[in-house]
């Protein structure tokens, strides 16, 4: 075999698997950022339920008494 030959079959070779290598990290960033806006979709809705929570025990505190506040309240009562 040539050594040409040789040292362009090699070169080929690692272009592929390098090719391949670059597509595996850009599928394993993009799975990660897609992970981390999960999390944070998943953080800001919890954060919100939170809130909401505060706010209709806050509105029990100020005298209102619907099934919400009422609710929210006893929650509250329950977590301190």
């Amino acid at each position: 075999m040539d050594i040409e030959e040789l040292a362009r079959k090699m070169r080929e070779e690692a272009l592929a698997s390098e090719s391949y290598w670059k597509r595996k990290v850009e599928e394993m960033r993009q799975e990660r950022e897609k992970l981390e806006a999960e999390e944070r979709e998943r953080l800001a809705r919890e954060r919100e339920a939170e809130l909401k929570l505060y706010f209709n025990a806050g509105r029990y505190a100020g005298g209102a008494r619907d099934k919400n506040s009422i609710e929210a309240w006893k929650k509250i009562n329950l977590i301190s």
